[in-house]
């Protein structure tokens, strides 16, 4: 009698070849779907799981996805429509799920995962060694390592992203190579996502426009980035002298992710995550010669108020014309702040948090003290690394601007 699967047929003329017990040569039909053997699906048992992870390759490919199984006459049915320009395919299944058992979120990092995304699209998760592969019907899934709430620098990783980071798709941007890099070295370690792989742009000032391959050096130098649009986004508006630089990460599971523990995650009070946060969004303000406070552009229609208060919940705070946050502190508590490397990944901000710290009369009369002593040095430098950066934009600006630059540090 003739069988079905052993001949490698699972519904009319769909034909695939097995290699393994688990892998097989597809057979691709012209809609760009393919069958998955009966005999590989019963190696997973239980009919109703719906749900497949797969590795996707060929001699210069490979690819983890998750597929959505779907039912044509007896066959199991996958889309191979984001692999319809690849040749020779091979496909080893992975695991097969139910949608229900990847919906479910437990304890740790998977109830930080939302089950949809905005637009109702199912999250789903496999379960995948030292990481979990996390997506859905994107082009794009990612592996995530289950280790990454222990973190180093989770932290202050978060409080960058909360300040400069996208809200709705998976972005950040920033003037300066450390916040860049900081966050470049989180993604790499825990979304297996290369930096040079990351899509970036660089915004600047229309008088920057015909130095682009100038910008996109400095940036390649200084952060291992390659992968530029190929047009500069030009905006009047912006003062960084470097220009501002835009990764794009293309992936709506590390934008939920990211978002999602910005917002909800526990923090112990410690000053990584308000580091963060300031280096992105704060701006040290010397409100007399006197006083310190420290402004945060701010929704005007107080959508993040409540988070902020929390974050800040040890400092005074108030709101100044509906759109900045305003952090009110002491000179005990500013030193703390500088004690715990408040605004490090913004050298500038840093040095002018230094500078107006400094000048306050209260630190003049407790000069001797250890900290201020420290404090001192560091400012000192803070001008020499500051100097010596603009120095290094010489193949972008004349000697003349660049010694403005370095004049504004006096």
């Amino acid at each position: 009698m003739f069988n079905r699967r052993e001949a490698g047929v699972n519904f009319l003329q769909t034909k695939y070849k097995l290699l393994d017990n688990l892998t097989f040569i597809p057979y691709i039909r012209s809609n760009n779907t393919a069958s998955i053997p009966h005999s590989i699906i019963d190696n997973f048992g239980h009919k109703e799981k719906s749900v497949a992870f797969l590795k996707i390759y060929n001699r210069t490919f490979f690819k983890l996805r998750i597929k959505k199984l779907h039912l044509t006459g007896n066959s199991q049915v996958i889309s191979l429509k984001a692999e319809k320009n690849l040749k020779n395919l091979k496909i080893q299944v992975v695991d097969i799920k139910t949608e229900r058992e990847l919906l479910d979120r437990n304890d740790g990092l998977l109830k930080y995962i939302p089950k949809f995304t905005l637009k109702g699209t199912p999250i789903y998760f496999f379960d995948y060694g030292l990481y979990y592969l996390i997506g859905g019907y994107y082009k794009k899934d990612v592996l995530v390592r289950k280790d990454i709430l222990q973190s180093e620098n989770l932290f202050s990783v978060l409080g960058l992203y909360l300040a400069e980071g996208g809200k709705i798709d998976a972005t950040f941007t920033n003037s300066w190579p450390e916040a860049i890099n900081i966050v470049l070295d989180f993604v790499e370690k825990n979304f297996n996502t290369p930096r040079e792989s990351v899509c970036v742009s660089i915004c600047c000032n229309s008088s920057l426009k015909s130095k682009k391959n100038e910008l996109e050096r400095f940036w390649t130098e200084t952060t291992g980035v390659k992968n530029f649009f190929n047009n500069l986004h030009i905006n009047k508006n912006v003062k960084s002298p470097q220009g501002i630089l835009g990764l794009y990460f293309g992936s709506q599971i590390i934008k939920e992710l990211f978002v999602n523990l910005s917002y909800k995650l526990e923090f112990d009070g410690g000053f990584k995550f308000i580091n963060g946060f300031l280096s992105g969004d704060g701006s040290p303000i010397l409100q007399n010669k006197a006083c310190i406070t420290h402004h945060i552009l701010f929704d005007s229609k107080k959508k993040n108020y409540d988070r902020y208060k929390e974050i800040f919940n040890k400092y005074k705070v108030g709101l100044i014309n509906k759109n900045r946050f305003v952090l009110y502190t002491n000179w005990d508590q500013n030193l703390e702040l500088l004690r715990n490397g408040a605004y490090s990944y913004s050298p500038k901000k840093r040095f002018k948090f230094l500078k107006y710290f400094l000048s306050l009369p209260k630190t003049k009369l407790n000069k001797k003290l250890f900290e201020v002593v420290i404090l001192n040095k560091e400012f000192e430098s803070l001008k020499g690394y500051l100097t010596e950066f603009y120095e290094s934009l010489s193949r972008i600006y004349d000697k003349n601007k660049i010694s403005q630059f370095v004049e504004e540090l006096r």
